[in-house]
């Protein structure tokens, strides 16, 4: 008589491993353009022995789709997958069909957009600062000023922020801290462009605030999901240890986001400081 073995999903692992598979697509691939994963374990409907469906929205390729699958595939991954990556002008010809219906329905997305707080933002102006140097840095913060560096010039991402880290560093009282975070938002930064009206928000953030006390955590929260922005970047223990269960968002610290690119040493930076600017003539943030 035969025997069935029927192994549990730990939907939170898949989700863990996808979000630090699809940091790394985008990171070693600059044809990637969107990662969707779809069907039953983006609608909750997965069982042991389903496959992750994972369509890769690429600008351009040389191959065939057959031959292009093995580029993208992870290493190891909890559970099965199965990979549809196509072009833009790929998908034009099968707009019907009922994978693309469900790839355009699914929730579950990744593009080059990263959301920063307000303290992630902080880290970043520090480690742009004209003297600043990690071999001086005791500090607790050195690996995540440094990680908001390099993820600026290697990651090829957009870094982005939501309204109301905004609002937030507007009420800082050192006039030039606060004008040096409003001069990186308008300079350097993107505006997340959020779809949801200020009601749906409202709710939400409300809803978060029942396991976390902190009002602008969880407007940031709410706003970075309104955008549908897959990845938010935080220095905060707390807002992660509350509210990281209670998102599809993955709120990660700099240098936990870093790391999950595993770009190899010596990789070439997709953005480098202008001559004009002391980075340019500063090694420590080169990876």
């Amino acid at each position: 008589m035969s025997t069935v073995v029927v192994k549990s999903i730990d939907e939170s692992e898949v989700r863990r491993q996808m979000d630090r598979w699809a940091a790394q697509l985008l990171a070693h691939h600059a044809e990637i353009q969107e990662i969707v994963v779809f069907g039953s374990f983006e609608n909750d409907t997965y069982a042991p022995g389903s496959d992750l469906d994972v369509f890769i929205l690429l600008s351009h390729s040389a191959k065939p789709v057959r031959d292009r699958i093995h580029d993208f595939l992870p290493h190891a991954f909890p559970v099965p997958v199965d990979l549809f990556p196509f072009t833009r002008d790929e998908i034009e010809d099968r707009r019907s069909s009922p994978i693309l219906v469900s790839v355009e329905q699914s929730r579950w997305r990744y593009d080059r957009r990263v959301a920063l707080d307000s303290n992630a933002l902080t880290r970043l102006i520090d480690a742009c600062a004209p003297n600043y140097d990690p071999a001086s840095d005791a500090s607790k913060e050195r690996p995540e000023r440094v990680a908001m560096l390099r993820i600026d010039f290697y990651a090829r991402r957009q870094l982005t922020l939501v309204p109301r880290v905004a609002v937030e560093y507007a009420r800082t009282s050192e006039e030039k801290r606060r004008n040096d975070h409003e001069a990186f938002h308008l300079d350097l930064l993107e505006d997340a462009d959020i779809s949801w009206p200020k009601t749906r928000i409202e709710e939400r953030a409300e809803v978060l605030r029942g396991v976390h006390r902190d009002a602008d955590d969880c407007r940031i929260l709410a706003e970075t999901e309104a955008a549908g922005i897959a990845v938010l970047l935080t220095c905060d223990e707390t807002l992660v240890a509350k509210l990281g269960s209670r998102t599809r968002t993955w709120l990660a610290s700099p240098s936990e986001f870093w790391s999950a690119l595993s770009l190899p040493r010596g990789t070439s930076p997709t953005t480098a400081p202008h001559p004009s600017n002391p980075l340019h003539h500063k090694t420590w943030w080169i990876w």
